[in-house]
């Protein structure tokens, strides 16, 4: 019972992820990650990041350039 509600739980947030990575842009997708598992952007190297969120590693770069340090806390 506890070990179906576990991988229904992982299988769900795949395919949240997934249609991320089809629906949103780069930004969007960054913007995404740090509302949903901002954990992984604490503890993560960014290059894992950028393959994470099917981006190029200086893409990600420029994005967190971009947006303000209060909304990657």
């Amino acid at each position: 019972m506890l070990l179906n509600r576990y991988i229904r739980e992982i299988m769900l947030r795949n395919e949240e992820r997934e249609a991320m990575l089809l629906t949103l842009n780069s930004e969007a997708r960054y913007l995404w990650l740090l509302e949903h598992q901002a954990w992984l952007a604490r503890r993560v190297p960014q290059y894992h990041l950028a393959s994470y969120l099917g981006i190029e590693p200086a893409s990600l770069s420029r994005i967190k350039k971009q947006i303000p340090l209060s909304a990657q806390q």
